[in-house]
């Protein structure tokens, strides 16, 4: 579910994985880095409670009772904290250059 509604927040047709990554054609010298363990902790409670308020402003965006231009954007950054929290996502730093 989580996925699901960051990808519906984000506008993208799924989420990407390395194997995508190394899958990209006109790139050379592909590297990747797993930063996950420089991550901090999140706190599962922060992040449901974030969830809570993020659901209700698009809510009610949806409905037309406010006017929220970051809610949707922000709960998917949220949903992708809890993707996190639960051992579901890394964090990477992935690196190539153009093939000449």
């Amino acid at each position: 579910f989580a996925s699901r509604r960051q990808c519906e927040d984000w506008e993208l047709p799924r989420i990407c994985t390395v194997e995508d990554y190394h899958e990209v054609k006109g790139l050379v010298d592909k590297n990747v880095l797993n930063m996950t363990s420089r991550m901090k902790t999140p706190n599962r409670f922060s992040i449901l409670a974030k969830l809570v308020v993020l659901e209700f402003l698009v809510f009610l965006n949806a409905i037309g009772l406010r006017k929220s231009a970051g809610a949707q954007i922000t709960r998917g950054g949220i949903y992708q904290e809890l993707l996190y929290a639960q051992g579901k996502l890394d964090y990477l730093i992935l690196t190539a250059r153009k093939e000449s």
